[in-house]
């Protein structure tokens, strides 16, 4: 007859989470949480332990068997997606999903227990149903076969989230905070994963467990209905029967591996052998995401470009090499992060558009307030946008001389320049053919320049770059020859940033040999951060 299940059923869910793009490492807050909406009654589930865990792993929390965290898998799940795959997995209940609430990943909807040893099969045959038969054959007294079992296999579930599931099941290690070390589920001499149930007053005990090639389930209660006493858990009453089976089998009837029936070779004359040898679980792949908390982080992070001289946020107009991308380490509920239909894509530009959002919300901001070791996290991201480099910002420089009517005598120039900076002028660099000449922090230059012999009769740049104290640059150009030609003056009108391909081109070399090189002051800059 069907009986509820409790935490046996928690399995399924999580397979279903895991094909919808959830990880065993996606971080879940276990905190006291009313999963109630719309002024219904409240319903706020308890663990076993009736403690709250704070965050812990999808892995964690099945191994653990905590209700709080099962609740939100089978909400990010589905409820009608979950019924949908336990169908296919043989589950032959469950037929009426309006009647079921959040409460079915506790097992809040009855099945049968070989329904449910079918369904693990799917677990241990990596994603493949095979049809659950009572009877293999049926022969009369002559020895003419009158009915035989045929199987047809199934592909149901991907082999990578059944191997995932066996995976968390056969976690000892995980396992033994809450259920002990070398617990009725496991098994000395093989890897064996399994799953206990309880429902509300001991009336139902579970324990379904399975290696590669053995599935068996237990169920402990009384035909009425009756509540058994305090040792009527899953852990306590069915497991121990489990394991003893389990064992049992395996002394019984394993025989060598290359006589034994495995999931493609069944010999209906002796059908009930096993694999003396231990088999092992073949290991998923892991899987990595591009969100923290689909990869076993607390926190997801909102990275953000910011001007490191303003702190604002960076515009098309922030010199490059002034942007830097900052991470803000954010702790919410798992909703702010994904949407629950498709979780590895796009962070929800409106999570509270989700009716579970503040449910889940509240209670994780609550439980990170003024805990230590988190002082750093949810800290305000800004919001203004640089309003230092801006176009009109920009240095303005004016070149008195030369003119365009100037000529250039033998091989000496006279630059006289005036610069204006709203912002305040920071330094003028000037360059000759690419090479740094001199630098100055005055508003009005006039200097003489004299051309190497090396650059007569040949075209002769003269570079001059203005930074104002935000680092805005502006630039002029102008272009002669030495051979009393008429310069060329060119402008920058952009405001530019500091590149190191510029730099490279623009050596830190005067064009005078016996001059001593001087490093301009923004390769200073930089080169202190």
């Amino acid at each position: 007859a069907p009986r509820q299940p409790g935490s046996s059923f928690k399995p399924i869910v999580y397979a279903q989470a895991f094909s919808a793009g959830y990880t065993p490492s996606t971080v879940l807050y276990d905190v006291l949480t009313d999963f109630s909406i719309n002024h219904q009654k409240s319903y706020i589930p308890k663990n076993y332990d009736l403690k709250a865990h704070g965050p812990v792993t999808a892995r964690q929390a099945l191994a653990w068997s905590l209700n709080i965290s099962a609740v939100k898998i089978l909400y990010l799940a589905g409820k009608d997606k979950v019924i949908d795959l336990a169908h296919q997995m043989g589950f032959t209940t469950l037929q009426h999903p309006e009647r079921l609430g959040l409460a079915l990943v506790l097992g809040g909807g009855e099945v049968k227990l070989l329904d449910e040893v079918g369904a693990y099969s799917v677990f241990a045959q990596e994603g493949i149903k095979h049809p659950v038969a009572k009877i293999l054959k049926i022969v009369d007294h002559s020895g003419q076969v009158l009915e035989s079992w045929q199987d047809s296999p199934k592909r149901v579930l991907s082999a990578q989230v059944a191997r995932q599931i066996s995976d968390i099941l056969s976690d000892e290690k995980t396992r033994a905070k809450f259920f002990g070390s070398h617990s009725p589920l496991w098994l000395p001499d093989r890897p064996a994963a399994a799953k206990t149930g309880t429902t509300d007053n001991h009336r139902d005990a579970w324990t379904v467990g399975y290696t590669p090639s053995l599935v068996a389930g237990i169920w402990i209660g009384n035909n009425d209905n009756r509540p058994m006493n305090k040792y009527g858990a899953g852990l306590y009453a069915a497991a121990p029967i489990w394991h003893n089976f389990m064992e049992k089998a395996y002394k019984i009837k394993g025989i060598s591996t290359s006589t034994a029936n495995t999931a493609n070779k069944i010999n209906t004359d002796n059908v009930f052998t096993l694999p003396k040898e231990p088999e092992n679980f073949t290991s998923p792949q892991k899987v990595i995401t591009e969100k923290s908390v689909l990869n076993g982080k607390p926190y997801g992070e909102i990275k953000i470009k910011i001007d490191r001289i303003s702190g604002k946020l960076a515009t098309k107009f922030t010199p490059p090499d002034l942007v830097v991308e900052k991470a803000f380490r954010q702790i919410h509920c798992l909703l702010y992060w994904v949407d629950k239909n498709n979780p590895q894509g796009p962070i929800p530009k409106n999570p509270e558009n989700d009716p579970q959002f503040w449910n889940w919300e509240k209670p994780v901001l609550a439980w990170v307030s003024g805990r230590s070791g988190f002082k750093n996290y949810n800290q305000q991201s800004p919001t203004q946008f640089d309003n230092l480099h801006l176009p009109k910002n920009k240095p303005i420089i004016r070149i008195i001389s030369p003119t365009l009517q100037s000529n250039v005598l033998d091989n000496k120039i006279t630059l006289n320049i005036e610069v204006q900076a709203s912002l305040g002028l920071k330094e003028v660099d000037v360059f000759l053919n690419g090479q740094f000449l001199f630098n100055a922090s005055k508003q009005i230059i006039n200097r003489e320049i004299i051309i190497p012999n090396s650059l007569k009769n040949n075209p002769i740049n003269l570079t001059i770059n203005a930074y104002d104290i935000a680092l805005n640059r502006s630039t002029k150009k102008i272009i002669f020859n030495s051979s009393n030609s008429q310069p060329s003056i060119s402008t920058s009108t952009s405001i530019e940033s500091l590149t190191t391909t510029s730099t490279k081109a623009e050596s830190t070399t005067t064009p005078s040999s016996s001059s001593k090189p001087i490093l301009p002051w923004w390769k200073k800059f930089f080169k202190e951060q």
